[in-house]
């Protein structure tokens, strides 16, 4: 979960003359204005630099057009596109393998990379309240080498809270590991992503009929109508969809399809009405939408 040797080597060598180009600019550390200052680097000394730069992009944008360090293009391109950094206060919820999982003021969830040491050496209880600067950098995100933890003691309503926010989006597919602009969308990879949330959803599915008593007959039967809407409508849209991902027009086109097909409209109607209920009532649809959903297959829509 941190960046290896030479990607750590590589951001040391932007993030350095970076800091010493603004701190030449506005002056803020006396010492580490010497031409052959290459260190001690304090990092209460630096987050003054730090904070400063962020507060003003002119800074940046100006070390990359003039470039005193005569970094690669590469190399520049890097620090350009730390103006899509996310800077606030985040959750730092807990730490996994392959990355840590922070989430933002707005319930985004992000997976972090350490730099030189894993950010479960850094900051190793969670989940913590902190305060941190989010960078891409070569298709993942890091932290700008300083992160601020908050001596705040989270109670079992916050705990559980980001805990459900991170499992909602782990069943979405929805962790955000890179911060670079999105190109032009990948229909294939859409599609293995909504086949990975299709997998999960089904599981919480199957479990949810199971424990309000049904048999595991029916509770196959009734996942394999809602199997059906996704492998059969939603997977073939042009921009393939998820079970976590649909609306009425896709409910309708759908009934519209089994009902064309003259194929077994009453179980799968009865399937997919128990699906959008465990959706509402898991919170995984809102209200509205879910009652929108279930007037389609009542006729209504």
């Amino acid at each position: 979960m941190q960046l290896n040797p030479e990607e750590v080597r590589r951001f040391y060598a932007l993030w350095h003359p970076l800091m010493l180009f603004v701190n030449r600019r506005l002056r803020l550390v006396p010492f580490m204005l010497r031409l052959d200052f290459d260190g001690p680097w304090d990092a209460s000394e630096v987050k003054k630099i730090r904070d400063a730069m962020w507060a003003d992009d002119s800074l940046r944008e100006a070390f990359v057009a003039e470039n005193p360090a005569a970094l690669s293009p590469d190399d520049l391109a890097i620090v350009d596109a730390w103006k899509y950094r996310k800077a606030g206060k985040f959750f730092l919820v807990k730490h996994l393998k392959k990355y840590s999982v922070l989430v933002g003021d707005d319930s985004t969830v992000y997976g972090v990379l350490g730099l030189t040491s894993p950010l479960s050496e850094v900051v190793p209880f969670t989940p913590c309240f902190a305060d941190a600067v989010l960078l891409p950098f070569d298709g993942h995100i890091i932290y700008d080498s300083l992160i601020v933890p908050f001596n705040v003691m989270l109670g079992p309503g916050y705990r559980r809270d980001l805990e459900q926010t991170y499992q909602d989006a782990k069943e979405r597919g929805a962790i955000i590991t890179s911060l670079a602009p999105a190109g032009s969308a990948d229909p294939e990879r859409e599609r293995e992503t909504a086949q990975s949330t299709e997998a999960k959803v089904l599981d919480a599915f199957r479990k949810h009929l199971l424990r309000s008593g049904l048999s595991l007959k029916v509770a196959e039967r009734d996942a394999t109508s809602v199997a059906a809407f996704a492998e059969g409508h939603l997977l073939q849209q042009t921009h393939p969809r998820s079970l976590r991902d649909f609306g009425p027009d896709d409910v309708r086109g759908f009934v519209a399809h089994i009902e064309a097909a003259g194929e077994q409209r009453k179980e799968t109607r009865l399937g997919l009405k128990r699906f959008l209920r465990f959706l509402r009532d898991t919170g995984r649809m809102d209200d509205p939408a879910a009652e929108k959903c279930l007037g389609m297959l009542k006729g209504n829509g």
